[in-house]
């Protein structure tokens, strides 16, 4: 593997400055060890002091579900449906989310 396709911050550390988390995530991005960044589990004002600094991977909830179909069995294919061009990129923009088992798990 070159790279990570995403690299995401699952839960900023409270006891770590934040901004320096996201430094650490460019850093990465910047020497090419990870393709995009991400955020979950902070606050508009978080994302937006991280978007300063690094681009951020923003995902819908629709990419999390199947993402998390796509974890679920190594087996099953989700076929979404899609009425426009713009709506089957953003399915098949789920593939790069990797979830933890603990996303798993904590989703259902």
């Amino acid at each position: 593997m070159d790279a990570i396709d995403l690299y995401q911050l699952h839960t900023p550390d409270p006891k770590e400055r934040f901004e320096s988390q996201v430094e650490a995530l460019a850093e990465l991005k910047q020497a090419g060890k990870v393709k995009h960044v991400g955020l979950s589990n902070v606050s508009v004002d978080e994302l937006e002091r991280a978007r300063k600094i690094v681009p951020i991977v923003g995902v819908t909830p629709y990419q999390v579900a199947l993402a998390w179909l796509l974890a679920k069995s190594p087996i099953a294919i989700p076929i979404p449906g899609a009425s426009k061009l713009g709506s089957a990129r953003s399915s098949a923009a789920a593939m790069a989310l990797k979830l933890t088992p603990d996303d798993v798990n904590a989703i259902g």
